[in-house]
């Protein structure tokens, strides 16, 4: 059953200028509250009214008008799965900032194009990365290359276990947030061989999803590498 969780509410939300009047502002920060960690949530106005504006007399007609005006804007791109619509949020990521933890999709279906990859470390069992587009056009060309039976297909020999399902974001970390200086401590404390290891898994990931290498992914797999060490003892 869908539910509002806990998200950030950024002070850009304030005074964007597509989110007038104040009712369709509070329904916004109302869907990144409704919206799993993948940025995605029913769409469906009814749901909206009676989760997010039970107090406000906006009417469902009213919800569904805002919610027109958001796909319009680009603040929602809507998609179908199972017979029922949802919408993804383009932003949400960038509205929730560097949260330390993704988890994976729970009941919301994943639209083609987005992509979660667990986390190679049971530790983090039940979280780990979204390849979320950048553009619209971006997930239309995702989901055009996972339907054509012509795209280049997962190369032999990757160790990783790609899903079917959005900007790259590690898992919990104890370690600072910087990656500036997280990654040096994490190649100290690996040694070069696991750090080689490590950083052909990010690579593999990149290559495969067509994403960029960057440095919250390869922090990705040098902490999953190093928590090895924590699950081997137990």
């Amino acid at each position: 059953m869908a539910q509002l969780k806990r998200r950030m509410i950024v002070p850009d939300l304030f005074a964007h200028p597509y989110l007038m009047p104040a009712t369709k502002r509070l329904l916004f920060a109302g869907m990144l509250c409704l919206a799993e960690d993948s940025g995605c949530l029913e769409w469906n106005a009814g749901l909206l009214k009676a989760l997010v504006l039970p107090l406000e007399d906006a009417t469902v007609p009213d919800v569904k008008a805002w919610m027109d005006e958001l796909e319009h804007d680009g603040l929602a791109w809507s998609y179908s799965a199972e017979s029922r619509t949802w919408a993804y949020l383009p932003d949400f990521h960038r509205w929730q900032g560097r949260l330390g933890r993704w988890g994976a999709p729970e009941t919301v279906p994943l639209p083609s194009g987005i992509v979660f990859t667990p986390s190679p470390v049971k530790e983090r069992a039940g979280s780990g990365l979204y390849d979320w587009p950048e553009s619209r056009e971006a997930l239309d060309r995702k989901a055009l290359q996972e339907l054509d039976p012509e795209s280049p297909k997962r190369k032999e020999g990757t160790a990783l276990d790609l899903k079917e399902g959005a900007s790259t974001q590690p898992a919990t970390s104890a370690l600072p947030a910087d990656d500036a200086e997280e990654i040096p401590l994490l190649i100290q404390r690996l040694g070069k061989e696991r750090t080689d290891k490590a950083d052909r898994l990010a690579r593999g990931h990149a290559l495969e999803r067509n994403v960029e290498l960057d440095q919250r992914l390869r922090r990705f797999y040098l902490e999953a590498e190093l928590e090895k060490d924590a699950t081997e003892v137990r």
